[in-house]
């Protein structure tokens, strides 16, 4: 389970992203990370991301667990480095190159995601899912 607390910033190291904003910080080897959930849990897919030049150069060297603390709804997703690297993809969303890991592959608070990708919706234009009468009719 994760470790709560005030989120201070004392006495942990800053990680910045490439252009200069504070994404987290090291405590020990801990990455700690706050996000407002509505604004940063990416929709499609459903993911957290992370500053890719920081984790390649900061984060995946010195820590061992990352923690994301949703400060909207005071949810603590956690995942291993080795986990995050494993199943991370990468990104760019016009925020510089980010390493983006599925809802699936996070802890949440300490129990495994139950979260299922949706699944895709049958193109309505595929000939494999016209009925019959727009096939032969039309």
């Amino acid at each position: 389970m994760p470790i709560r607390d005030n989120y201070s910033t004392r006495s942990k190291q800053p990680i910045h992203s490439i252009d200069g904003k504070i994404i987290g910080r090291i405590d020990g080897n801990v990455l700690r990370k706050r996000i407002r959930g509505s604004k940063h849990i990416l929709r499609t897919p459903k993911a957290i991301a992370i500053d890719a030049n920081a984790f390649d150069r900061e984060i995946a060297p010195t820590c061992k667990n990352i923690e994301v603390h949703d400060t909207e709804s005071n949810e603590v997703y956690t995942s291993t480095i080795d986990n995050f690297s494993q199943y991370k993809m990468t990104l760019d969303r016009g925020h510089g190159r980010q390493y983006a890991l599925p809802l699936r592959y996070w802890e949440f608070d300490g129990k495994q995601s139950n979260f299922q990708p949706a699944k895709p919706e049958p193109d309505p234009n595929s000939s494999k899912q016209r009925s019959f009468s727009e096939v032969f009719d039309g």
